[in-house]
C-alpha cells in the first residue's frame, strides 16, 4: 500500500509537467514477477504519456526482464522505446575506470604504477560488472597506495571466492532488504542490524552465536519482538546467503561451536555501514560511527578524538595477532565523557588502575572486564540497565555485596576465580546465562531453583563443605534430604564439583553432606549432558537421571566403588538410567576404586542367592569411550557401535573386554581380539599387564600404543583401512615388522 501510494502521488505531481526522471538500478529479482512491474510502471509511465514534451525517463537496470517489462508498457501507451545495451570496457577504459574511484583526488605522478596489473585482474574477476568493481574500488580508495591491501582484495577474488558478483550482490540485497522493506516486514526478513554489527570484527574472528545474540540485544534492535525468536531469523538469514560460514568443530551435542564471516562479503558490508559500524586497525581522524571496535596491542595509543565522542553507544577492543593484555593508561579519562555507551568491551584490557568511572556509564547494559582489582568495585550495582557482564578474563574473587540490585541481568559469567557467591544471589530472576553457581557460606543450592529462565550450560560449585552454615535453611534441607527439583530450568549441559580447601581434612560432615547433596538433586529432564567431579559417593548414580543423556563424565571419585544399573522397580532412584538410550560420549577418569558395571537381576530379598553380574548392551549408541586411571574395573557392558576407544592405566582384561564384538569373547581368556567393525580410532597407554596384543581391523584408521612396558608381541591384520600406526616407550617390543599384515593403505 504504501508504494502505490508513493507512486499515485508521483503520477499527480508530474502531471502537466516537464521532467527528466530516473529511475536507476532496478533489479529483476525473480520474486518480482512479470504481473507486478506492470503494476509498478503503468502509473509512472502513464504520466509520462501526459507529460509535456521533451520530458524523459531513464531507466538502468541489469535484468533483460525488466527492460522488457518497460519496452512493452510504453508500447501499450503508444510510445518509442529501444533499450540501449552498454558494452563491456576496453582495456583502457577499465584502467581508467578503476583508478578514478580508487585515486579520486590523487595525482598521476603519484599513483603506484604496480597496481595496475592488480587492477586489472581485479576487473576481470568481476567479469565487467560496474556495479561490483566500483565498490570495491570504493574500498581500496581509503588506502590507494597500499600495495598489501590492494594484494590482500585480488587474493581474496582469486582464491577464496568463485563468484564475486554474486557475493557483492548478496551483500546488497541484504542492504536493500533493510532499508526499503522495514517498515512493512516482520523482522524475520530484516538482517541488517545484525550484518551491520557483525562488521565491528575482522573477517577470521571467531565469534559464538551466543555472544552476537548478546550484543545485538542490547543495542536495542529487538525492542519490539521477541530477541530469540528474531535473532535466529535474522542469523539464519545470514547464514543460507554464506555471510556466516560454519566452523568444523562442533561440541558434544553436535552444535557449531563458532563462525567466522566470507572475507569479500564481510569487506564490502564494514564499507557499507562504516558510517555507524567502524572496525579500525590503525590510526585514523575524527570519525562519528556510533559503534567502534579497536583493533590494538601493547603499542597502541587512543586517539585524541575518541575521549570527546559523546554519543559513542559501542567501544569494543580486539586483540591484534599475538597479544596478550594491554595497557591503556587514559582509560578512565576516555571513559568519563562517553555517557551514551550501551556497550564496553574490556576484556584484554589491564584494568588494575580502574576503571572506576564504569560506574558512571548508567546506560550500560554489556560489559566485558579484563585483568582487575581481586574485588568488583561497588559502583558496578548502580547500573540498573546491565544485561550482560563478563568477567572470565579478570581475576575477582568477590562480588559486591549488593550485587543483587543489578535486577535486569541476563547473562553473567564469572569464571573459575570466586570464592563465593553473594548474598540474596537468587534474587537475580531475570539470569538467563549462568556459568557458574557456587554452593558456598551465602547461598544453598535450593537457591538455584529460584532462578527460573535459566538455560544452556551450568557448572555447580561446591565449595567449603566444611562449613555448617550454607545458605538460608540449606543445612535443614541437608539434614532432612529434601529434594531439591531443578526439573523448571531448561539446562542441558550439568556439570557437578566438590572442592574443599587445600590441606584441609574432610569432616564426617562434610563427607556426608558431599553424598547427600547430589542424592537430593533432581536434574532437569532437558539435561543432556552430565559431568561429576569430587563426588565421594561409593555407588553411582545415587538420583534419577534423564534418559535423553548424551554424554557421561565422571573424574576424581576416589570413593567410587560401583555403577549400579538397577532393574528392581522398588530401586526407582536407579530405574530410569536403564540402557542409556541415548548416551553417545562416556568419560571415566581417575576412579581408583571402581570395580564393577554391573546390571544386576530383579532378587529375592529373602533368597541367599548373590547377586549375579549380567553384561547387556546397554549402550548401542555410544561412539567415543574413555577410560583412565580405572586399574580395578575389569569389565562393562559391550559397546557394539563404538568408533574412538582411548584406554590408559587400566588393567589388561578390561582392554580386551572392551575390543570384543561377541559376548562369548568378553568372558574368554583368549588374548586375541577382533574389534569392533565400527571402530575407527584405538589408543593404548600404560596397560602394564599387556604382554601380547593382537587385533584384527576391518575399519579402523589409527592406532597408537604408548608406554606399555611389558609388551612383547604384537599383531595387527588390517584390512585396507589402517592410515596411521604408531607404537612408542615399549622397550620391551623390539621387531614388529614380521607382525603387520597392513595393506599399503598406512601413510604414517
Amino acid at each position: 500500500m504504501r508504494v502505490v501510494t508513493l507512486l499515485m502521488s508521483c503520477k499527480e505531481y508530474l502531471a502537466g509537467k516537464k521532467y527528466l526522471l530516473a529511475l536507476g538500478d532496478l533489479s529483476g529479482d525473480q520474486d518480482f514477477s512479470f504481473g507486478k512491474w506492470l503494476e509498478f510502471l503503468e502509473p509512472l509511465l502513464g504520466a509520462f504519456a501526459r507529460s509535456i514534451p521533451g520530458s524523459k525517463i531513464l531507466v538502468t537496470s541489469r535484468s533483460a526482464s525488466v527492460a522488457a517489462v518497460t519496452r512493452h508498457t510504453l508500447v501499450r501507451l503508444q510510445r518509442e522505446a529501444t533499450p540501449y545495451l552498454l558494452e563491456p570496457l576496453h582495456l583502457n577504459e577499465s584502467v581508467a575506470f578503476i583508478q578514478s574511484i580508487a585515486y579520486k583526488g590523487i595525482a598521476e605522478k603519484e599513483r603506484n604504477p604496480l597496481l595496475i596489473d592488480i587492477g586489472l585482474e581485479i576487473f576481470n574477476k568481476c567479469a565487467n560488472n560496474l556495479h561490483a568493481i566500483t565498490i570495491i574500488a570504493s574500498i581500496l580508495s581509503s588506502e590507494p597506495n597500499n600495495y598489501k591491501k590492494w594484494q590482500h582484495f585480488n587474493d581474496i577474488l582469486l582464491a577464496r571466492v568463485e563468484d564475486p558478483v554474486i557475493c557483492i550482490k548478496s551483500v546488497l540485497d541484504l542492504m536493500q532488504k533493510h532499508d526499503t522493506l522495514q517498515p512493512v516486514l516482520s523482522y524475520s526478513s530484516v538482517p541488517n542490524p545484525l550484518l551491520s554489527y557483525s562488521a565491528l570484527f575482522p573477517h577470521d574472528y571467531k565469534f559464538s552465536k551466543r555472544k552476537l545474540q548478546q550484543l545485538w540485544e542490547v543495542q536495542g534492535f529487538l525492542d519490539s519482538v521477541p530477541s530469540i525468536e528474531a535473532f535466529n531469523a535474522c542469523f539464519e538469514a545470514l547464514l543460507a546467503e554464506e555471510y556466516f560460514l560454519e566452523n568444523r568443530k562442533r561440541d558434544k551435542d553436535g552444535e557449531i561451536v563458532y563462525y567466522t564471516t566470507q572475507a569479500l562479503m564481510h569487506e564490502v558490508a564494514k564499507h557499507l555501514v562504516r558510517d555507524n559500524c567502524c572496525l579500525l586497525d590503525k590510526p585514523t581522524n575524527q570519525i562519528d560511527a556510533q559503534h567502534v571496535s579497536f583493533i590494538v596491542d601493547s603499542s597502541w595509543k587512543s586517539p585524541k578524538w575518541l575521549k570527546d565522542s559523546k554519543l559513542l553507544k559501542c567501544l569494543l577492543f580486539l586483540p591484534h595477532e599475538s597479544c596478550g593484555f594491554v595497557t591503556i593508561d587514559n582509560i578512565n579519562d576516555i571513559l568519563a565523557n562517553l555517557k551514551c555507551l550501551q556497550v564496553l568491551d574490556l576484556a584484554i584490557v589491564n584494568c588494575r588502575n580502574g576503571p572506576d568511572s564504569i560506574g558512571e556509564l548508567k546506560q550500560l547494559r554489556y560489559l566485558r572486564l579484563g585483568i582487575s582489582f581481586d574485588s568488583l568495585p561497588e559502583c558496578i550495582t548502580s547500573l540498573q540497565y546491565l544485561s550482560t557482564l563478563d568477567l572470565r578474563h579478570t581475576t575477582i574473587q568477590e562480588l559486591p555485596q549488593s550485587f543483587h540490585q543489578l535486577r535486569c541481568l541476563k547473562h553473567l559469567y564469572i569464571g573459575g576465580r570466586l570464592i563465593d557467591l553473594p548474598p540474596r544471589f537468587w534474587e537475580l530472576t531475570q539470569l538467563q546465562t549462568l556459568d557458574v553457581f557456587i554452593v558456598g557460606q551465602n547461598n544453598g543450592l535450593n537457591a538455584l531453583a529460584n532462578l527460573l529462565h535459566l538455560t544452556g550450560k551450568l557448572k555447580l560449585c561446591y565449595k567449603n563443605s566444611n562449613e555448617k552454615h550454607v545458605g538460608p535453611n540449606y543445612n535443614r534441607i541437608i539434614a532432612d534430604k529434601d529434594p531439591i527439583s531443578l526439573s523448571d530450568l531448561k539446562i542441558d549441559d550439568l556439570s557437578l564439583v566438590w572442592s574443599s580447601l587445600k590441606g584441609a581434612p574432610a569432616t564426617d560432615f562434610a563427607k556426608e553432606k558431599n553424598v547427600i547433596e547430589f542424592d537430593i538433586l533432581q536434574p532437569p529432564a532437558t539435561l543432556k549432558s552430565l559431568a561429576v567431579q569430587g563426588w565421594k559417593g561409593t555407588c553411582f548414580p545415587p538420583s534419577t537421571l534423564s534418559s535423553n543423556l548424551v554424554s557421561l563424565q565422571l573424574q576424581g571419585l576416589e570413593a567410587l566403588e560401583c555403577i549400579e544399573i538397577c532393574q528392581d522397580p522398588r530401586k526407582t532412584h536407579s530405574a530410569a538410567t536403564t540402557d542409556f538410550p541415548s548416551l553417545k560420549y562416556l568419560i571415566m577418569v581417575n576412579l581408583p576404586l571402581l570395580a564393577r558395571w554391573s546390571k544386576v537381576k530383579d532378587h529375592n530379598p529373602d533368597s541367599q542367592e548373590q547377586k549375579q553380574y549380567v553384561p547387556q548392551k546397554i549402550f548401542n549408541r555410544l561412539s567415543e569411550l574413555r577410560i583412565s586411571g580405572c586399574p580395578k574395573l575389569m569389565s562393562m557392558p559391550l559397546v557394539p557401535s563404538l568408533e574412538k576407544l582411548e584406554v590408559s592405566d587400566i588393567h589388561e582384561k578390561l582392554l580386551k573386554h572392551l575390543l570384543s564384538t561377541q559376548e562369548s569373547q568378553a568372558l574368554s581368556s583368549s588374548s586375541e581380539s577382533s574389534a569392533s567393525p565400527t571402530l575407527k580410532e584405538l589408543h593404548i597407554n600404560s596397560v602394564h599387564e599387556l604382554e601380547f596384543f593382537s587385533i584384527t581391523v576391518t575399519s579402523l584408521q589409527v592406532l597408537t600404543i604408548t608406554e606399555c612396558r611389558k609388551l612383547t608381541n604384537v599383531l595387527v591384520e588390517s584390512f585396507n583401512s589402517l592410515k596411521r600406526l604408531k607404537i612408542r616407550a615399549c622397550p620391551g617390543l623390539k621387531d614388529i615388522s614380521h607382525a603387520l599384515h597392513i595393506s599399503l593403505s598406512l601413510r604414517n
